[in-house]
């Protein structure tokens, strides 16, 4: 029962710090993240797949969420609403569907979450492309923006995996 768990509120207030961390993260580090390769931190898509994968026995409804979040992220970070609003639901949704499938372990959160981390960056270049916002090309973004991206975010992951998991275990 979620109304008095206190799931709800670290989920909303984690939310929220993620969310601005994203956006810190690339001012502070600019200098690093946006030279010759392109590192960008999503360290939202991270806290909303730590809640799909750790608090799955609750029902927080993290895909409306995910739409929240993406839609916010549209409007603050990318200024075209629709690719992040559309693309953190159905990678959750993606997360959620291996989540039946695998095992409880980190391998294979490790393997979820770069599945939907990649789904959310090749759905948004292709989308950008689609509309001429961008005319990056295919082998240029693989190169210098997805694989760093997915690099940067992966050791972000990883580092936060286990305090994450120790938390929404004590919380529950």
């Amino acid at each position: 029962m979620i109304e008095h768990s206190p799931v709800k509120y670290v989920f909303i207030i984690g939310l929220f710090i993620s969310f601005f961390l994203d956006g810190s993260i690339s001012l502070i580090f600019s200098h690093l993240l946006f030279g010759h390769l392109l590192f960008v931190p999503n360290i939202t898509f991270i806290w909303l797949f730590y809640n799909m994968y750790f608090v799955s026995r609750m029902d927080i409804h993290v895909l409306w969420w995910a739409a929240l979040a993406g839609l916010l992220y549209d409007w603050y970070y990318s200024g075209i609403i629709g690719i992040y609003v559309l693309a953190f639901p159905l990678a959750i949704y993606i997360g959620k569907l291996l989540y039946k499938y695998l095992p409880y372990n980190i391998l294979t959160a490790m393997l979820e979450f770069v599945i939907s981390f990649a789904f959310i960056n090749f759905f948004a270049f292709a989308l950008n492309r689609l509309m001429s916002v961008t005319n990056m090309a295919g082998s240029f973004f693989l190169s210098h923006a997805f694989l760093p991206t997915i690099a940067f975010n992966l050791v972000v992951f990883l580092l936060l995996y286990v305090p994450i998991g120790v938390m929404f275990d004590r919380i529950e």
